[in-house]
């Protein structure tokens, strides 16, 4: 069953490349105008349909278990969404591991999923902070609606994250004939679970990450109409990544053999610096 991609936002599958982003998370104090403001967003939002130019743009949106209920969507529906999501974040802190600084009570304001209804979430090419400013001027904000945070993001030089790798790759390729795989995407193949993965990568069923398809067990994982096709559920998580403290844990373990804490640290990672997997090498 080929993946509705037109009726997919296009950054549940795959990254867009641009160079800097903007997470804006909203309030809606007002449901009628609400609805109105993201019935007036929709034909703007980004779908999964390929393209053939990059965008200069690019615009999704994500709601939250609150964001439904302040928009009115019945109780009925939403007493049918997985208990997670229906509790949020915070309250799932100790399962999570979010203790002491992780803690709720320090997490910035603005930014929890009780609190912030609707996340639209902006790309934009170009060096300076113009083009994102202008991205942003595109998707206004109404009456009715408030700002609670934005936070804004740029890829470093290289295509890197903060501890060196290469970022974006080995990402899960999904059954698609459209939606991919991609290179450096995929899954290790493996003859049964008892047996090692063998050199060779598959695609994985697209139930795994959209609601109405297939999963790997051949299961069609759904939800309340209508959120029960071309829909998924995102994780927003904003992290600290503390650079020095973790080049120094590894000197700690490789007892300052570099090429042993290069081994720990792609072993942590999950792929060598230059993003070639772990078992591959």
């Amino acid at each position: 069953m080929p993946i509705d991609l037109a009726d997919l936002q296009g950054n549940v599958l795959c990254g867009y490349g641009h160079s800097r982003a903007a997470y804006r998370f909203c309030r809606v104090d007002d449901a009628v105008a609400g609805r109105a403001w993201l019935a007036a967003l929709a034909p703007q939002v980004t779908s999964a349909t390929p393209w053939t130019t990059r965008p200069e743009r690019t615009l999704n949106v994500a709601l939250s278990h609150s964001g439904l209920r302040a928009l009115s969507v019945p109780e009925a529906v939403l007493a049918q969404l997985p208990s997670a999501f229906r509790a949020g974040m915070a309250a799932r802190a100790e399962r999570l591991g979010d203790r002491g600084a992780d803690a709720p009570a320090h997490w910035d304001p603005g930014l929890d999923d009780q609190r912030a209804h609707v996340l639209l979430t902006v790309y934009a090419d170009g060096t300076g902070a113009d083009a994102l400013d202008r991205a942003l001027a595109a998707v206004p904000v109404p009456a009715g609606v408030s700002v609670l945070a934005t936070e804004r993001a740029a890829l470093l030089p290289g295509g890197r994250e903060h501890f060196g790798f290469a970022d974006g790759l080995a990402q899960p390729a999904v059954d698609d004939p459209v939606a991919g795989p991609y290179d450096g995407q995929g899954t290790p193949h493996r003859r049964n679970r008892r047996t090692p993965p063998v050199d060779r990568w598959r695609p994985i069923a697209p139930g795994e990450f959209i609601l109405g398809y297939p999963d790997e067990d051949g299961d069609v994982p759904g939800g309340p109409a209508p959120l029960d096709r071309n829909a998924t559920f995102m994780v927003v998580r904003k992290l600290a990544q503390d650079v020095g403290m973790w080049e120094r844990q590894l000197r700690r373990w490789s007892g300052g053999d570099p090429a042993l804490g290069m081994l720990l640290a792609a072993r942590q990672v999950g792929r060598w610096p230059n993003g070639t997997p772990v078992a591959r090498r």
